[in-house]
């Protein structure tokens, strides 16, 4: 019963298992509750007599348990119940209660302090107790784990204590040897007798030496013995505690030593060395026949320390040094030394110089070496240099190199290789495993070439590109050549050796599918520029012409289809821009999630009536700094096409959310290799759908634009999206499990700055066409003379005083036949003679307070591109409606440069 507390008390106080105060404090209160419920129980019986008797014990256990801050709790608590429950206090105020339930309440608290103070007392005695019989026991457990053998005696030498390393070495268990006589029951001799032994332990408390025992089977062992002597407080002898250690087997291989010592000498005269012994004090005192026959020396030229003669003058305060520093801490060295033949030529020797040690362990002697290793280094070197070579050679191709050798069928690989294929560089690596980095649809064909080496194909030559997947799920290029080598003839050729050389491709890959991506978007961006440039021009004279129609008669619906057919040609546009980087922007910092609230409305006209949108939107999201009108476009995207992906006559569900994510190196560079993306903190804007999902071909190619698997689809929307995520900095992540719908997971770059709280996404300002009239002279440079006769028309329309001018040259003309210079000039970028990015430097330098507004179908930043000229105060995008073209000539007139510039988007249809 004691045993089971002490390792109750032990468990408990142990770092992992003592109780936390929300246990020690748990049970004080479980142990108050459990008092109350017994008294309630027990009312009846008592009545009001002796409320406090039963939660005595509530505290006691309370301490028990977790000390006594524990059992103060559970006094506090105790009062506090009896109080609220029995007493009932809150009923009754408490002056009118005798001074009897007072003085109950003070006794009872006097005796719970006490109770707590003596239980927690209790329970760290009883636990230190335990603690201490604990530690007593492991200490006995170290010394049965001893192989030596422990034994305690009293001072008469009667054995007290036996370990089991004695038992071990003796034969004799602990119950047949205590009260013993240890010198008579072990039959103990040696040099030193064991009343010798006494007096020194008497004298000076210790003994070490060597002693002779007999095993119960009667074998005799040798032991080296250490004993003390302990005494009592009045200095008496007490005890005596003797550690033997078992050198019979020691003591064997000496005589065996000191027997074969002679024979030795002989052989090592044989052999082809230079070999010597010294003593402990590094004077040589024997060298072999062959040291005499290489140096040409004799016995008396050698004794003591001659064989300072025949080594380098300049090297013998070296060999000095370091045989002293050998001598006095007894370790072995090797060193290479130039030692001079019977010829006179100094060679290489490689010297090695170990101690042979004594019975004692001890350095008694030395054993020297000398090997002629004249031939090994120079064979060393060319091999050096080969190998240097050849390394060079790999780190340049930054490639790594493997050797099979065929006959063993050991692997070898060098820290190069096992770094491509994704293997640790330190362990074997074993032929099957290598092979399992290769990925899957590779592995079959790649295992097919290398055996076609092995036989001898194409003369053993060995070429393959293949993929391998590295523990972290990363895919990676590699491309390995090789050759097998054979040994025989005919039947009996066969290979033996198979090496090559690896090397990991890529980034190189990665590079050509990024230049050919850059290709293609450079041809995308050139085709966006031309249809931005011409397709625009017609637009605008559609636009203004159509909205001039619409203006003078507003319920001719032929007029307004006309108009949204082009606003709509406009917009698939812009969405090729967006593809190829190209779309403009004005760049703020706001809240991702206001901008999906903000497009609530929008979203839900835009999917079908069966399909419900869901919101998980984030707090406090890290603010993205980006075009919110191409955000908005990336969401209405993303969500109407999720709709399109919901299978007709089903409900369909789509959820959007946004979060924050940290993207660290390792998932920066697993996508770097379709989008630029770096380290750091993302914000997400997730969209996922229970569609019909995307199978892996379409999923391979649903950013192309012109891709589409929709019946009435362009193919510009997801690009749009690509294009515009990608000039952001981000990138796309898509889940499409087969049969669980569709994910998309866009993710944008936090910003950390701080952004509006508002932020709009009216893209054209309100204007009533009645209301926009002008009052100056406007001079309009346009090559295109649609264009520009529809510009002037409008502006004449509008009340300005118009000029025209067809390029840079005629605007020039213009300009000087003026009697006064107009207000402003819409000015076309791309003129073929003396166009906008010409002219503005000339008209800055001649006409310096002339404003000037830039027109083009390309985009703002384009057209920008190479002008810093304070004249330009705005820039009016093609396609414009007449209304956009007024009121932008209002917003330049009304603006001083150093405002810059405003951008004017269009509607866009859905």
């Amino acid at each position: 019963m004691r045993t089971r507390a002490r390792k109750l008390l032990l468990s408990l106080e142990s770092p992992a298992s003592t109780p936390g105060p929300l246990a020690r404090y748990g049970v004080a209160v479980l142990a108050v509750l459990a008092a109350l419920g017994a008294r309630l129980a027990l009312e009846p019986l008592l009545g009001a007599q002796v409320p406090y008797l039963i939660f005595t014990l509530g505290v006691l256990v309370a301490a028990g348990f977790g000390g006594r801050l524990a059992g103060l709790a559970a006094t506090v608590l105790s009062m506090v119940v009896v109080a609220w429950f029995l007493l009932k206090l809150p009923e009754i105020s408490v002056t009118v209660h005798p001074a009897a339930t007072v003085g109950a309440i003070v006794l009872f608290a006097v005796v719970g302090c006490l109770i707590s103070e003596l239980t927690g007392r209790a329970r760290e005695w009883h636990i230190s107790v335990a603690q201490a019989a604990e530690s007593l026991r492991r200490q006995a457990d170290l010394i049965n784990l001893s192989h030596d053998a422990i034994i305690t005696t009293d001072s008469e030498r009667r054995i007290l204590s036996w370990n089991a390393g004695a038992g071990e070495m003796y034969g004799w268990t602990e119950r047949e040897a205590v009260g013993k006589r240890v010198d008579e029951f072990l039959g103990t001799s040696g040099d030193t007798s064991t009343a010798q032994i006494d007096e020194i332990l008497r004298r000076e408390r210790q003994w070490d030496g060597e002693l002779s025992h007999s095993a119960r089977d009667g074998h005799q062992l040798f032991a080296h013995s250490r004993q003390v002597l302990v005494r009592d407080e009045e200095n008496r002898p007490a005890r005596i505690l003797e550690i033997n250690r078992d050198i019979t087997e020691s003591k064997r291989a000496q005589d065996a030593v000191r027997a074969s010592d002679a024979q030795f000498r002989t052989l090592a005269n044989g052999i082809p060395q230079l070999c010597w012994m010294a003593n402990a004090d590094g004077s040589v005192f024997w060298y072999n026949q062959r040291w005499y026959e290489y140096t040409g020396s004799t016995p008396e030229q050698m004794e003591g320390w001659g064989w300072q003669s025949v080594h380098k003058p300049e090297m013998v305060p070296k060999v000095l040094e370091r045989w002293s520093a050998s001598i006095l801490s007894g370790e072995p060295f090797d060193m290479v030394l130039p030692l001079r033949g019977a010829d006179g030529v100094y060679r290489p020797f490689l010297t090695r110089v170990v101690p042979v040690r004594d019975q004692h362990a001890k350095g008694a002697r030395w054993f020297g070496t000398n090997t002629d290793i004249s031939e090994q280094l120079r064979v060393e070197e060319i091999v050096r240099q080969a190998s240097e070579q050849r390394r060079l050679a790999l780190e340049a191709a930054k490639m790594g190199a493997w050797e099979y050798k065929l006959d063993t069928g050991e692997v070898i690989w060098d820290a190069r290789y096992r770094a491509i294929i994704g293997i640790p560089a330190e362990g074997k690596v074993f032929y099957d495993e290598a092979i399992a980095r290769i990925h899957p649809d590779d592995r079959k064909e790649t295992e097919e070439a290398i055996q076609r080496a092995i036989a001898g194909k194409n003369g053993g030559a060995y070429h393959r590109e293949f993929r391998v997947v590295w523990p972290d799920g990363s895919l990676h290029s590699v491309e390995s050549h090789g050759q097998a080598y054979f040994e025989g003839e005919a039947d009996q050729r066969r290979a033996v050796r198979f090496l090559g050389a690896i090397m990991e491709t890529t980034e190189s890959k990665r590079g050509e599918a990024r230049l050919r991506q850059s290709q293609k978007l450079e041809s995308i961006g050139l085709l966006a520029g031309g249809v931005a440039h011409d397709f625009n021009n017609l637009l605008t004279v559609i636009m203004g012409n159509a909205g001039s129609a619409v203006s003078e008669c507003p319920s001719c619906k032929y007029s307004q289809a006309v108009v949204t057919a082009s606003e709509r040609a406009a917009y698939l546009t812009k969405q090729l821009l967006a593809y190829a980087g190209k779309s403009q922007f004005v760049v703020k910092v706001f809240d991702l999630a206001e901008i999906v609230l903000k497009s609530r409305e929008l979203l839900f006209a835009s999917v079908p009536r069966r399909v419900r949108l869901s919101f998980d939107l984030a707090n406090d999201l890290p603010m993205i700094e980006e075009d919110p009108i191409n955000v908005e476009q990336i969401l209405m995207n993303l969500v109407i096409n999720a709709g399109e992906a919901i299978l007709p006559r089903t409900d369909g569900q789509i959820e959007i959310s946004t979060c924050a994510a940290e993207i660290d190196a390792d998932t920066a560079r697993r996508w770097s290799q379709t989008w630029d993306v770096v380290a750091g903190p993302y914000v997400c804007l997730q969209v996922k759908d229970n569609g019909s999902g995307i199978n892996e071909s379409t999923l391979a190619r649903i950013f192309d634009p012109f891709f589409t698997t929709k019946f009435t689809g362009r193919g510009l929307g997801l690009a749009a999206v690509h294009g515009i995520v990608r000039s952001s900095k981000g990138f796309i992540e898509v889940l499409s499990p087969p049969g669980c719908g569709t994910t998309f997971r866009v993710f944008l770059p936090a910003s950390q700055k701080q952004g509006s709280t508002q932020v709009s996404l009216e893209l054209t300002p309100s204007v009533k066409h009645n209301e926009l009239r002008g009052l100056a002279t406007i001079l309009v440079v346009d090559d295109e003379e649609m264009v520009r006769k529809l510009t002037c028309f409008t502006l004449l329309h509008y009340g300005y005083d118009v000029l025209e001018a067809k390029d840079g040259r005629d605007a020039l003309r213009v300009l000087a036949d003026c009697s006064a210079l107009p207000a402003l000039v819409f000015l076309d970028l791309a003129m073929p003679v003396l166009g906008g990015d010409e002219l503005v430097p000339i008209l800055r330098k001649q006409y310096p307070g002339l404003k000037i507004v830039m027109t083009s179908g390309f985009t703002e930043d384009d057209a920008r591109d190479g002008l810093a000229s304070d004249n330009v105060v705005g820039f009016l995008q093609k396609p414009y409606s007449p209304a956009a073209l007024v009121q932008r000539a209002e917003q330049a007139l009304g603006t001083s440069s150093a405002q810059g510039s405003q951008i004017l988007e269009f509607p866009r249809t859905a």
